[in-house]
C-alpha cells in the first residue's frame, strides 16, 4: 500500500510539473489591433474517431491491464479568446479491450466523459493542460462488472481541427467491490477528423 501511494504521488507530482511548464508558453491569441493566426482560428468539430492505447493497475491484479480501443469525441471546441471559460474542451465515448497477464479474461472499459482545458486563451496548437471526469462501466468474467467514476488530468500534445493526439491520467473510482477494481489509468490517444 506505501509503495501505491508513492507511487501515485510521484506519478502526480510529475503530471502537475507538466501542467505547470505548459502554461508558461501561454500567451493570449487576441491583443488590441492583432488580426488572429491560425493558433487562434476558433472551430467547432463533431464526430472525431481515433484510437487509444491504456494501462489500467487495479488493486486486485498483480499486474497492470494494458491494450486499446477507440474513441469518439461526439462534439470538440477551440474558443481561444477572452470570454468566461475554457478554450478548449470535448464530450467524448470511449471502448478499450485489455489483458493482463495475471488473468486469462480480457477486461471491457466503457465510458462517457468530457475534458475542459485550464487554459481560456493559450496562443498555440500544443502542450495545453487540461482537466475532466468520465463514467461508466467495466466488466470481466474474472473481476466483478462494476460502474466507475474518474476524475483526470492531461496534456493535449497537439490540438488542430484535423488532429488530437493527447495524453492523460486517473484514478477509478468503483461504485461496487472497491479493493479490487479501484487503481490508477493512464492513456495515450489520437484522434482525426477529415471532413
Amino acid at each position: 500500500m506505501k509503495n501505491k501511494l508513492s507511487f501515485m504521488g510521484g506519478a502526480m507530482a510529475g503530471l502537475f510539473s507538466l501542467l505547470a511548464a505548459s502554461s508558461a508558453f501561454a500567451e493570449p491569441c487576441e491583443k488590441d489591433g492583432d488580426t488572429p493566426g491560425t493558433e487562434c482560428r476558433e472551430y467547432e468539430t463533431y464526430v472525431v474517431p481515433g484510437g487509444q492505447g491504456i494501462v489500467y493497475k487495479a488493486a486486485g491484479t498483480e499486474t497492470p491491464y494494458v491494450g486499446g480501443g477507440f474513441r469518439l469525441d461526439a462534439v470538440r471546441w477551440s474558443h481561444h479568446n477572452d470570454d468566461f471559460g475554457p478554450g478548449e474542451g470535448s464530450v467524448y465515448f470511449q471502448a478499450s479491450l485489455l489483458k493482463s497477464p495475471s488473468s486469462e479474461h480480457a477486461l471491457g472499459i466503457y465510458e462517457v466523459g468530457m475534458s475542459l482545458s485550464f487554459e481560456r486563451n493559450p496562443k498555440r496548437r500544443y502542450l495545453i493542460p487540461y482537466f475532466g471526469f468520465s463514467s461508466g462501466g467495466i466488466v470481466a468474467e474474472d473481476v466483478p462488472g462494476t460502474g466507475f467514476v474518474q476524475p483526470t488530468l492531461g496534456l493535449h500534445l497537439y490540438a488542430s481541427p484535423n488532429v488530437v493526439a493527447d495524453v492523460q491520467g486517473g484514478y477509478v473510482f468503483p461504485t461496487e467491490n472497491v479493493d479490487q477494481v479501484m487503481g490508477v489509468r493512464g492513456q495515450v490517444s489520437i484522434r482525426f477528423h477529415a471532413w
